[in-house]
């Protein structure tokens, strides 16, 4: 079994079995990447893939147990190598985080900014990514920490801990013909031109799922990746704007107002997650602390090794 084989295995399940976006990804050609699968799956005797044809459809179910082992494994790996980088001489400690697009921007960067300033030896590096990518990241040890909303999948190798709470709020115009009617409810928000979050955001999944638990199908003329591009749509339209309230600054947005309550979409969390018995140093927790002061040193270590 060779190291090159279980990197082409996890790298194929990130991109979900699709083996010509997995050899694009690492500069490589796809009958290298599928000789290699199959010689792994000749030397283990047992197949990883469920296959339709030549196409990999998904993973059997010795190749889920196999997969989870794996990306234990280049955790570990990852680890040795950042352990060894710091103790070169004059080498910077080494920080990698990574989360969503909508953390980055409105999370992300002002802790950063508190950061850089206590802790200026730190190199820090931080990735964007899709929720399901997020953890990925860090199952296979190439982010220390995964910052998220939405936790529809949870994955046993990982501990998290809640560190906010947020709400979605309806921008327009001030002459927007709802902003006279109170209350104003799912119902009357349906029958307008809304501008969201696009679906693989955590945001949209819960707009979604709030008009379909009531029985309504909302008219969404656009959705857009980011709360900027959301914000820019509505400075020039006149159409209700479905985004996170802390997005929202009336200063930079005058023409914008704020209408019906916060109550129209149940509250999102957004969360932490590392790898349980993953060695952390002490700046990790540093960085950790001032996204949540709660969260402690201790209080991680109880719950990285479940500790009552």
């Amino acid at each position: 079994m060779k190291l090159q084989q279980l990197l082409f295995l996890h790298e194929v399940i990130k991109h979900q079995c699709n083996i010509s976006l997995t050899a694009k990804a690492l500069f490589t050609s796809q009958p290298g990447i599928s000789k290699c699968l199959q010689q792994l799956e000749d030397e283990l005797e047992v197949e990883l893939f469920q296959r339709e044809g030549r196409q990999l459809k998904g993973l059997t179910p010795q190749g889920e147990a196999i997969s989870s082992v794996v990306a234990n494994i280049l955790a570990d790996l990852h680890k040795i190598q950042q352990i060894a980088k710091n103790a070169r001489p004059n080498a910077k400690p080494l920080l990698e985080i990574v989360s969503t697009r909508y953390i980055a921007e409105h999370i992300l960067l002002p802790v950063l900014a508190r950061y850089y300033a206590s802790h200026p030896e730190v190199e820090v590096n931080t990735y964007e990514d899709i929720p399901e990518r997020v953890t990925e990241y860090v199952l296979a040890g190439e982010a220390d920490i995964g910052i998220l909303s939405d936790l529809s999948k949870r994955y046993s190798e990982l501990v998290y801990f809640c560190i906010s709470e947020w709400r979605l709020i309806l921008l327009t115009h001030r002459s927007h013909p709802l902003l006279n009617t109170n209350p104003l409810t799912l119902r009357l928000l349906a029958e307008a031109e809304l501008v969201t979050y696009n679906r693989a955001s955590v945001a949209r999944k819960a707009v979604d799922a709030a008009f379909a638990a009531a029985g309504l199908q909302p008219k969404i003329v656009h959705s857009l990746s980011s709360t900027e591009l959301i914000l820019a749509d509505l400075a020039t339209s006149k159409w209700v704007g479905i985004l996170a309230e802390s997005a929202f600054n009336p200063e930079k947005h005058p023409d914008l107002v704020m209408i019906g309550n916060k109550s129209l979409f149940p509250p999102l969390s957004t969360w932490i997650c590392i790898r349980k018995q993953a060695f952390l140093r002490g700046y990790v927790y540093d960085f950790i602390s001032l996204l949540q002061p709660e969260l402690d040193r201790q209080t991680i270590q109880k719950a990285q090794h479940n500790i009552d």
